[in-house]
């Protein structure tokens, strides 16, 4: 695909595109990354395959089995430590005798959404 190309397409021709690459084996699923809801329901409405998963809009989402993934969940403990929401996930976390690692996994996962996270490990990229 000509990447130039998606400045001038509309939300619903690259949509039928992504489609495209779905429908010809060239990837397992397709999805958004931050939609808002507008956004979100035009693609709906096109009538073709609803995106696997979107970062946002969680009701909208779950109405429609999009699954919502919460993009590094862990990088107040990880990436950015010392914030003020660790001694809050600290104390929770000794409470119930687990990490702040299964406090965020746990708490992401009660709001509907699913953990998505990243590495910095050449061996897991």
């Amino acid at each position: 695909m000509d990447y130039g190309i998606l400045k001038t397409m509309t939300l619903r021709g690259l949509w039928e595109e992504m489609n495209k690459v779905k429908h010809a084996g060239l990837a397992k699923s397709i999805g958004v990354s931050n939609f808002i809801l507008d956004l979100l329901q035009r693609i709906v409405k096109t009538g073709k395959r609803v995106p696997a998963v979107n970062q946002d809009v969680l009701e909208f989402s779950a109405k429609r089995g999009i699954v919502t993934e919460v993009y590094g969940s862990l990088a107040s403990i990880t990436t950015f430590p010392g914030g003020l929401i660790d001694p809050t996930i600290a104390r929770i976390a000794a409470r119930i005798g687990g990490t702040p690692a299964q406090v965020i996994f746990t708490w992401a996962h009660s709001m509907g959404g699913t953990p998505d996270e990243t590495s910095t490990y050449a061996s897991f990229n």
